[in-house]
């Protein structure tokens, strides 16, 4: 993972918290990477006390994939 950024598993199967990252600013391509590598271990990211506007929120989720 990425300097900064810990990961705490949630389950042994599913699932990670993930702490040291201040999601209202833009990703860079580094950190952009490490999340879909742990989004793809784990199948579900959790980030605790963020604050986002609607427009960063949707911004985070277009880096995913097509918001619906």
């Amino acid at each position: 993972m990425l300097q900064g950024i810990e990961l705490k598993k949630v389950t042994p199967h599913c699932g990670a918290e993930v702490r040291g990252i201040d999601l209202s600013r833009p990703l860079d391509q580094g950190a952009a990477a490490a999340l879909e590598r742990a989004l793809a271990e784990n199948c579900v990211l959790f980030f605790r006390d963020q604050e986002m506007t609607p427009e960063q929120h949707k911004a985070l989720g277009r880096r995913f994939g097509e918001l619906h």
